[in-house]
């Protein structure tokens, strides 16, 4: 009974399907009652008296001029169950069991099953490669607290986006964030291969040229490119790279090298990673335990021209504060790059 009342509260009226907080958001219509996003958006697309029905009373209808507010205790609820509060949607009773990076959802044994079926056999391929991606996305999730799952899925989303421009051989793209192309090759997961400067120099070093992607504990996704290997010196070394460059894809902002180009990256044996003199970009050992890391744009990479170098804006710029904790670090080397500034 208590399920049930359960489901019904977290079931859309319209659709009778359950809210996530991606495309079924729960809204307040202008009437007080609730529709799930994907409805709003279905009804506007199909409506030609610029009105929006009601889907608990169909008396009211709701024009589309007038704003429809978001369930901040409902996204919270759903925020904080496990993984996302989603059912399968062809067997609805059935638990989600598979993550998908596509639509943001979870398949149910059963319909993983059913569809490997009815998938053609030249696909096979394919369907394997996506579901073990799948399947590395949900042991990543079960790692991470349930406040951060959220984040991490953005960040999955937001790197995903980036290593598939890589392959858009027109450089000059203006869709395009990263000045680079080129096929891309992980060397390095910190939630699968640890935290430690060991971990990653032991994966990473003499690799040539590679991007990092970071996500801080805030949320904020960012990270750096360098056309040298990563190396394990004993005493700190600083390297010259004229084709550096870090970015916040969080905020969608890419800084380009404008001094101090001596210093584009540090190496010690005992830091993962640090761009630029007195750190745009600071990644030290155990990252995850402890507030170390920082992020202080301006010192060799361009900042935004609306922020000032070692203002305390400037300085939680990429990261979200001027210190943090990091939550994922993921490192992929560059095969065939081509970068702008290489012209």
């Amino acid at each position: 009974m208590m399920k049930q009342l359960q489901d019904d509260i977290n079931t859309c009226f319209c659709c009778n399907r359950f809210y996530n907080i991606q495309e079924r958001k729960p809204f307040y219509l202008s009437c007080g009652d609730i529709i799930c996003l994907q409805c709003y958006r279905d009804q506007k697309d199909q409506l030609q008296n610029q009105q929006v029905q009601c889907p608990i009373n169909k008396a009211h209808l709701c024009p589309i001029d007038q704003p429809v507010v978001e369930m901040a205790f409902m996204m919270r609820h759903l925020q904080q169950q496990d993984f996302y509060l989603i059912k399968c949607d062809n067997h609805p009773i059935e638990n989600a069991q598979i993550y998908c990076r596509q639509n943001s959802f979870k398949l149910s044994n059963q319909a993983q099953n059913e569809e490997q079926k009815q998938a053609p056999a030249q696909n096979n391929n394919g369907n394997q490669i996506k579901e073990q991606v799948d399947l590395q996305v949900t042991k990543t999730l079960q790692k991470l607290v349930q406040a951060d799952r959220p984040k991490h899925l953005e960040f999955r989303r937001l790197v995903d986006i980036q290593l598939e421009s890589l392959k858009n051989n027109n450089i000059n793209d203006k869709a395009k964030l990263l000045p680079l192309t080129g096929q891309s090759k992980l060397l390095f997961k910190a939630t699968n291969d640890g935290f430690q400067a060991s971990n990653f120099h032991q994966k990473c070093d003499n690799q040539g040229a590679n991007i990092s992607f970071i996500l801080s504990e805030h949320g904020h996704v960012f990270g750096g490119y360098t056309s040298i290997s990563w190396t394990s010196p004993l005493q700190l070394q600083l390297d010259i790279d004229n084709y550096a460059f870090v970015f916040g894809l969080s905020k969608n902002t890419l800084h380009k090298y404008y001094r101090s180009t001596d210093r584009a990256v540090w190496q010690h044996k005992d830091y993962l990673m640090q761009f630029g003199y007195s750190g745009d970009i600071a990644i030290y050992n155990d990252s995850n335990n402890n507030s170390s890391c920082y992020c202080n744009v301006g010192n060799t990479y361009k900042l935004q021209k609306s922020l000032k170098r070692e203002e305390q804006q400037a300085q939680d710029y990429l990261g979200g504060s001027e210190q943090f904790k990091v939550l994922e670090i993921e490192v992929y080397q560059i095969l065939d790059q081509n970068c702008m500034w290489l012209k």
